[in-house]
């Protein structure tokens, strides 16, 4: 009764309350031979069909409710949790006209998207990459946040393998261009932009936040896409410039 009460005071299904008073009314009336049971026939007619009106209405209401709950993707999560690699990258790297990266060493991820970045670069693809400057402090801090207390000279092992590696690449592939920067800094998040070479496609942004002593196989990351979440698209997309030109040209050449 309190759950009634309080949803008569404000205002909540007011018509089903009326058309099960009347339903009692007039059920009452019938008993006392106060009124024809033609009428009162005729009457719970009407009110059971206005009962069914308001259940269609409430199930069409929850139908386009579950409709839109489904049409929401991936992609428009703004935020949630996702184990490295993430599935859905493999395919967009595969076609992408322009593929646009901050990390912090990237030795995972070009180990684990090497074929599909490959593909790209065959396409005539442009990449444009930016991580940690192997000789500055940055390696330091990257040290220092890593959860299995990776050595320094680990870290910078795995940039200079990352440099060279990706020298690999623009030498063997030719048809694609690859642009190196690094800074004396460590991004709190990677940044990953692909826009696509078929252009019925939208772009795809992703931002991976680092976790401090925490493993990075799992951490949350921004999905910012173009069209739902154009401020957020447009944020990354404005970090990522900020930063390429913060940053120099990798042109030092690393002895084994």
């Amino acid at each position: 009764m309190k759950t009634i009460w309080e949803e008569i005071k404000e205002g909540k299904n007011i018509d089903i309350y009326i058309a099960i008073i009347v339903g009692i009314s007039l059920s009452i009336l019938g008993i006392l031979s106060v009124i024809k049971y033609e009428i009162i026939a005729a009457v719970i007619l009407l009110v059971l069909s206005f009962l069914l009106y308001e259940l269609l209405s409430n199930r069409r209401l929850f139908s386009e409710i579950k409709s839109s709950i489904e049409n929401i993707t991936s992609d428009e999560l703004i935020l949630k949790m996702a184990d490295f690699p993430d599935p859905i990258i493999a395919p967009k790297l595969k076609s992408a006209r322009e593929i646009m990266i901050v990390g912090t060493s990237l030795f995972r991820f070009l180990a684990v998207f090497q074929s599909e970045i490959e593909n790209a670069l065959n396409n005539g693809a442009s990449m444009k990459i930016i991580f940690a400057d192997p000789d500055s402090s940055a390696i330091n801090m990257a040290s220092f946040r890593s959860s299995s207390g990776t050595p320094v000279h680990e870290e910078r092992q795995r940039i200079i393998s990352t440099i060279k590696l990706l020298r690999r690449l623009s030498t063997n592939i030719p048809k694609g261009k690859i642009e190196i920067k690094s800074f004396d800094y460590i991004s709190p998040y990677s940044i990953l932009i692909i826009n696509p070479s078929d252009s019925k496609e939208k772009a795809y942004c992703q931002a991976r936040l680092f976790p401090f002593r925490e493993t990075s196989m799992k951490a949350p990351i921004i999905i910012a896409d173009p069209n739902s979440k154009r401020h957020w698209f447009e944020y990354f997309y404005n970090q990522f410039s900020k930063m390429w030109e913060a940053s120099t040209i990798v042109s030092k050449d690393f002895n084994d």
